[in-house]
């Protein structure tokens, strides 16, 4: 796909990455959206960062075609949960669905029409909460169809309506409830999966309680999901290619992850064939969900920490 001129609000999520900004901006500039949405975090203190966070903006406001710009702008540093939730709860004030791009996704032209098609013809389907155009497989078969459901769609470019984030509390006051806590175990049906989520929002309960900076909201988007038994879209080709893995990045600074040999770095794109073969229901896909599973947190690391919890610690 050469041109396509998307129709749907497009959101960029930025802060202080000007090398990674510049790239996801020239393709949002190809396909020139009617509305866009600039959240950016302010700088941190103590880190002599806010002539890179005022060259990200530079770049993002840089629009040259005709276009409705809203400026989401933060003085002081909330961190990447915090100001990403309250960036988005501004953008679904305004806008009814919104196609999401942070600083180091950059996107293929077909992941636009990809977005805008999903959510017209999903806009008023409770179940679905999501439009992911990340396949953190590269490919992954769906019986032929260009697209599948799954829990753990991914949000590396994805798009979303109002009536689903909405539902999103970045607090996760029900994860406190044992009545709650335990369905979502039985919702998920595979332990490990319900252990590594455990371990993630307990510690963003544990971080709200003593008042400390939360630079997670994927995890607390993810109970959504969960919460109110949706599912999202998967494409069967990745639609996105992360290029965050370097020392700038908040979430992979380890030295094991910041390179390209990483495993999430390689994955290719492939743009995807139109028009889309659409599956005739609704249904959850757990090959890809178990498979996500092992991708994200390895049968090696679950069998470490169960050792260290229940060994070591005891």
């Amino acid at each position: 796909m050469t041109f396509y001129k998307v129709n749907v609000p497009v959101v960029l999520i930025i802060f202080n990455r000007p090398h990674c900004i510049e790239k996801v901006f020239n393709v949002v500039r190809k396909v020139k959206p009617p509305e866009l949405f600039i959240v950016s975090d302010g700088p941190r203190v103590n880190y002599d960062e806010k002539e890179k966070v005022n060259e990200c903006r530079k770049i993002a406001e840089n629009v040259d075609w005709e276009c409705k710009v809203k400026k989401i702008y933060s003085d002081k540093n909330l961190g990447c949960g915090e100001r990403i939730t309250s960036g988005l709860n501004e953008v679904f004030s305004f806008a009814d669905k919104a196609i999401i791009l942070e600083d180091d996704c950059v996107p293929d032209i077909s992941f636009f029409k990809f977005c805008e098609e999903l959510l017209e013809i999903y806009k008023d389907d409770e179940r679905v909460m999501s439009v992911s155009g990340r396949n953190r497989f590269g490919k992954f078969d769906f019986n032929g169809y260009s697209y599948g459901f799954a829990q753990i769609p991914g949000i590396w470019g994805w798009a979303t309506w109002t009536r689903a984030w909405s539902k999103m509390e970045f607090d996760v006051p029900l994860w406190r409830n044992s009545y709650y806590r335990e369905n979502i175990k039985q919702i998920i049906g595979n332990y490990r999966h319900f252990y590594f989520r455990k371990i993630t929002m307990n510690k963003v309960i544990s971080k709200i309680d003593k008042g400390e900076f939360i630079s997670h909201w994927g995890p607390q988007w993810g109970l959504t999901l969960l919460l109110n038994n949706a599912v999202g879209i998967v494409p069967k080709n990745n639609l996105v290619r992360s290029i965050g893995f370097d020392e700038s990045s908040t979430h992979f600074k380890k030295a094991r992850l910041f390179n390209k040999k990483h495993k999430s770095a390689r994955i290719s794109v492939t743009p995807m064939e139109f028009p889309l073969i659409h599956p005739p229901v609704v249904m959850t896909d757990k090959n890809f969900d178990n498979n996500s599973l092992d991708f994200l947190n390895s049968r090696k690391t679950f069998t470490k920490r169960l050792i260290k919890k229940y060994i070591i610690n005891k």
